[in-house]
């Protein structure tokens, strides 16, 4: 009788923790707030846009890596999992590297350091993402889109895999009294073409 009633307390347990897998290109807002549900990239709607992309100008650069993570939901603050994009950038001004973060980090652990990604998308559709980043050199919190210029439902002989950033300056109205100041102008420009180097 004992094993019985510890072998239902078990399958209760396991019915309660079970988690809800909804396909990111289905998923409603009601599912993100449903609770312990997992968004999960079912149809590789992410992997189009996971890679390197790079826009230059005579001896300025400006270079985006992108990395699927799994699961994300650092600090557990969200009653969800999902699958998203991370990134980071590296900028080089007049043959000068002046921002390199493109050996980032993607653990939870690392979140709130500054080895973590400084690039968090979630996904729009199967050519955009929507962006939040930091310009890190002029202090900026950014807020955009990262657009494919291709289909990337089409075989990838005789494409040419370019992608639009656009990110505006994010009103910084809850910045705390130890806050860096925001500096004037921008470190890159904040519309570009980019092509997928790899």
């Amino acid at each position: 009788m004992k094993n019985i009633l510890t072998f239902l307390a078990l399958l209760s347990m396991s019915l309660l923790s079970a988690q809800t897998i909804v396909p990111l290109s289905s998923a409603t807002p009601d599912d993100y707030f449903s609770g312990n549900t997992y968004i999960k990239d079912i149809n590789g709607m992410l992997d189009p846009f996971v890679g390197t992309w790079q826009w230059t100008d005579g001896t300025n650069t400006f270079t985006i890596k992108f990395v699927k993570k799994t699961q994300w939901n650092p600090q557990n603050f969200n009653p969800y999992t999902k699958d998203v994009i991370l990134g980071s950038y590296k900028n080089i001004q007049n043959g000068v590297v002046t921002y390199d973060h493109l050996n980032f980090s993607t653990e939870d652990a690392d979140f709130l350091t500054e080895n973590y990604a400084t690039i968090i998308t979630s996904y729009d559709s199967p050519t955009i993402l929507n962006i939040n980043m930091t310009d890190k050199e002029k202090n900026k919190k950014l807020s955009g889109y990262f657009y494919l210029q291709y289909d990337p439902n089409l075989t990838a002989v005789g494409q040419v895999f370019t992608a639009k950033l656009e990110v505006h300056p994010m009103e910084n109205r809850f910045s705390s009294p130890n806050a860096q100041p925001v500096l004037s102008g921008y470190s890159f420009p904040y519309t570009m073409i980019l092509t997928k180097m790899e």
